[in-house]
């Protein structure tokens, strides 16, 4: 069988077990499989031209804990030439950036690396069959929390390798893991910009998605929707007012007036502190985006650009997600370590 060693800039984690799957299918693209990460490790070492950062770290609790600088895609023998890489065809790091988008959606890897032009090199092996991952560790480590929660795990990659060929994970989703990446790297200014695009983007998104599944076909009198004769005899239902709470393209009028309206429910009245805060966050991305600088900060009108200014923006825009109905788990850096140890009778057995 034919296998594709990707190699990137940056790194990815894994939280796996040496009995999951050796390799998962990738139903969008027949003929490609995810190779087990803890095999391509062993590939890599085995061409020697692997990266030191690729490395296993340590066993947690049945699995283990492992960074790797790249994927491995096994490719059917029927498909080489259809995925081999030629000068006119990039279609196989099309595949892999796919697979990289719907794996950072899912884990919520934040440091993951997305986009074709972030592969540096591809190396063909060939192989008869695939051996089992043998990892092992020497020494006991412990290693900050944060770098285990978001490990892919299993069942985020199957998640992912269930995804369709033209999946693109949520807008808002994005920015808030980029904003969550620039907030690690003390880069609090674009975390603060990257927060309130995320929840402006989510709130416009999320109003108007339950608009048009409960809303604009309903003929309920709790809508006010009208029917306007058009040219050649044809009607158009039309809303005037979402049409002009929508105009505003306000995530502060959004989440009183328009999710009233849409939701029956309103930030404000439900929870005056956090829609405060939302204001907060809106007018200190205004004041960076329209004058290049900082918010003075003789008032409590805008955030304060360092980390805690950044963590508040995060906060609010998570705590906002939630509010909307969007529960997925947005990790930052915590303090705290785990200790990983050198091997595992639950992952040493299979």
């Amino acid at each position: 069988m034919q296998i594709a060693l990707l190699q990137f800039v940056g790194e990815i984690r894994w939280k796996l077990s040496t009995t999951d799957p050796r390799s998962y299918k990738m139903y969008a693209f027949p003929g490609v499989e995810l190779l087990h990460p803890l095999i391509f490790l062993d590939l890599i070492r085995s061409t020697l031209v692997g990266d030191l950062r690729s490395a296993v770290m340590g066993s947690l609790e049945g699995t283990w804990l492992t960074r790797t600088t790249g994927i491995a895609l096994v490719i059917a023998e029927e498909d080489i030439e259809k995925y081999r890489l030629r000068d006119d065809s990039l279609l196989l790091l099309d595949v892999a950036a796919t697979l990289l988008d719907a794996l950072r959606y899912f884990s919520k890897q934040a440091e993951m690396r997305t986009g074709a032009d972030h592969f540096a090199s591809c190396l063909w092996l060939t192989v008869d069959d695939l051996p089992r991952p043998s990892p092992t560790v020497r020494n006991e480590s412990s290693v900050a929390k944060w770098l285990v929660d978001t490990a892919i795990t299993r069942s985020q990659i199957e998640s992912a390798c269930a995804c369709s060929a033209g999946f693109r994970p949520p807008v808002f989703d994005t920015l808030l893991l980029d904003a969550t990446s620039a907030h690690a790297a003390h880069d609090y200014r674009r975390s603060i910009l990257y927060s309130a695009m995320s929840l402006e983007t989510a709130v416009a998104m999320l109003l108007d998605e339950r608009y048009e599944t409960e809303v604009r076909q309903s003929n309920s009198a709790a809508w006010r929707t009208i029917a306007l004769p058009q040219a050649g005899g044809r009607t158009v239902r039309k809303d005037p007012i979402w049409e002009m709470l929508r105009g505003r393209e306000d995530s502060n009028s959004l989440l009183h007036e328009g999710a009233l309206y849409i939701l029956k429910r309103s930030l404000l009245v439900e929870c005056q502190a956090l829609f405060d805060l939302a204001q907060r966050l809106r007018a200190t991305r205004n004041k960076i985006v329209h004058q290049g600088e900082p918010p003075e900060l003789a008032t409590d009108q805008y955030l304060s650009i360092d980390r805690d200014g950044s963590a508040k923006a995060l906060g609010c825009t998570k705590a906002i997600l939630n509010w909307l109905g969007i529960t997925e788990r947005y990790t930052l850096r915590e303090p705290g370590f785990v200790r990983l140890d050198r091997s595992d009778s639950t992952t040493e057995s299979g």
